[in-house]
C-alpha cells in the first residue's frame, strides 16, 4: 500500500536530486578528464580510450562475439579482445570466491500491489505536468526577453533615425 502520508512534494524533491545526480554523472562521462595512461592487460598494451570502448562494445555484443568487440575498437585483433575477455573472467571467478556473501548486500526485489502502482503511475503524471509546465514557462521567459531585446534594439535605432 502507498505511504498515504508521502507529501507529493517529497516524491518529487526525491526525483529532483535524482536527475541532478544522473545529470553530474552523464556530465562527467561526457567531458571526461583528459586521460592519458596505459595499462597492459595480460601481454597487451590497452589505452584509456580503447578500454571504454571495448567495454561499450561487450555491453552492446555478446563476449561470445569478439570480432564484433574487436571491430568496434579497430585498434585491438580478435585475440587481443579473446585475453581480455579471459582475463576477465578469471578474475570474476576470483573475486567470487572471495566474496560469497555479497549476494546478501542487494536488497530482495518485491512485487508492488495495484495500490502501489497506481500511486506511482499518478506520481509520475504529476512529474510529468510538472515538467511541461517548467518547459513552457521557460519557452514564454525566451520569448519574452527576445521580444523585449527587439524592442529596445527598435527603439534606439528609432531614436537614431529620428529627425
Amino acid at each position: 500500500m502507498p505511504p498515504k502520508e508521502l507529501d507529493p512534494d517529497v516524491y518529487s524533491s526525491i526525483f529532483d536530486r535524482h536527475l541532478q545526480e544522473t545529470q553530474v554523472y552523464l556530465q562527467r562521462a561526457a567531458f571526461p578528464e583528459e586521460r592519458t595512461e596505459n595499462q597492459v592487460v595480460g601481454s597487451v598494451l590497452w589505452t584509456y580510450d580503447e578500454i571504454n570502448i571495448f567495454f561499450h562494445a561487450l555491453a552492446i555484443h555478446s563476449r561470445l562475439r569478439p570480432d564484433l568487440i574487436s571491430a568496434c575498437i579497430r585498434t585491438k585483433n580478435v585475440l587481443d579482445v579473446v585475453e581480455y575477455l579471459d582475463l576477465l573472467d578469471d578474475n570474476s571467478k576470483l573475486v567470487g570466491r572471495q566474496s560469497s556473501n555479497d549476494g546478501n548486500r542487494v536488497p530482495i526485489a518485491h512485487e508492488m500491489s495495484n495500490s502501489w502502482v497506481s500511486w506511482e503511475e499518478n506520481q509520475a503524471r504529476s512529474l510529468q505536468t510538472r515538467e511541461n509546465n517548467s518547459r513552457k514557462q521557460a519557452s514564454r521567459r525566451i520569448l519574452q526577453r527576445s521580444f523585449e531585446n527587439e524592442n529596445v534594439a527598435g527603439s534606439a535605432l528609432d531614436a537614431e533615425y529620428s529627425p
